[in-house]
């Protein structure tokens, strides 16, 4: 799926991937694929949301899954949230990508406001 996302998303080939500490992204078979696919990784700070692109994303979806039936199984919420993942258009996850710069100067902005005042 990272692979088909990134593909849709026109990331090219060269992207790297932004993960958190969580288990599912630390695993030994994750850093595995991940290598074995030369995809650079990049930890992210934990509890960063103005940093975590996908924390909009996930707004949207969330919303666009409560608009529908409510899913009766685990699978089929899978398969739900899946397909509206597969639906987000290129125009909205775009200016999100393109805003990571400006996102990280601002923290390293505020970084250095906050370390000249101690």
């Amino acid at each position: 799926n990272l692979l088909q996302s990134a593909g849709k998303l026109k990331l090219g080939k060269k992207f790297v991937f932004q993960y958190d500490n969580d288990s599912k992204h630390t695993s030994q078979i994750v850093k595995s694929w991940l290598g074995s696919k030369k995809i650079e990784r990049f930890v992210w700070p934990p509890n960063s949301p103005d940093l975590n692109l996908i924390d909009h994303l996930w707004g949207q979806i969330k919303s666009k899954l409560h608009r529908r039936w409510p899913a009766k199984t685990l699978e089929e919420l899978k398969e739900k949230i899946t397909e509206i993942w597969y639906s987000i258009d290129s125009s909205v996850a775009g200016p999100l990508i393109d805003s990571v710069e400006k996102r990280l100067d601002e923290c390293i902005r505020k970084k250095e406001q906050t370390h000249s005042i101690n």
